[in-house]
């Protein structure tokens, strides 16, 4: 686990964006996990406005002529100044949530499928010779998602101890579980704990 705000986080190879079945970014004002990404992933003038969307822009040509993707879908882009500053190798953009018009987000149904696709493609990306041995992972749709937070975070930790049950050869190492406020870092802390508690042969 990891507490507090996500940019002060340094040294984790893969950052996962909780992002919208539309892949759109948040804009970089609003208080997301996504808009931090683009904000600090792109370039800046002297003055600190963006002005090179680089994640952003590497998203959108990702997506092509698509307008969304099936919910707990994972789309793979570089990190763009995040490289350089926190040592971040790539971000993963998971479909955690889904919009409707006029009446905002909600989180996807399945969690679990979120973790596994995270998971599944770091090591596919690790299979073709990148060298991905962490992961930072919020609490998915936790934000604007309209989600109760101890459920999400039960659900993702069950999901991150199925895959390496079911994934023994990962080449994954540590998912971390970020924690913004003291009530998430109390939640993770008691399904963690709980976990161990469950399976207590295993490394964990």
């Amino acid at each position: 686990m990891i507490t507090g705000n996500l940019v002060n986080v340094q040294g984790v190879d893969v950052w996962v964006n909780p992002e919208n079945s539309r892949m759109e970014m948040s804009r970089i004002t609003e208080p997301t996990v996504s808009a931090a990404i683009r904000y600090h992933g792109g370039d800046h003038d002297m003055g600190g406005h963006l002005i090179a969307d680089t994640i952003a822009v590497e998203l959108a040509e990702l997506m092509a002529d698509r307008t969304q993707v099936a919910a707990a879908q994972v789309l793979i882009t570089g990190p763009g100044r995040l490289r350089e500053s926190h040592g971040v190798q790539h971000i993963a953009h998971v479909a955690a949530v889904e919009g409707e018009p006029a009446s905002g987000f909600r989180q996807v149904m399945s969690l679990g499928r979120c973790v596994h696709n995270i998971l599944a493609e770091l090591d596919r990306l690790n299979d073709e010779g990148a060298a991905l041995r962490s992961v930072l992972l919020p609490l998915l749709g936790t934000g604007g998602g309209s989600s109760d937070i101890e459920k999400t975070v039960d659900r993702l930790v069950s999901g991150v101890a199925e895959y390496f049950r079911t994934h023994q050869g990962s080449r994954v190492r540590t998912v971390y579980l970020l924690a913004y406020t003291d009530a998430q870092e109390a939640v993770c802390r008691t399904a963690l704990n709980l976990q161990l508690a469950q399976e207590p042969g295993e490394q964990q």
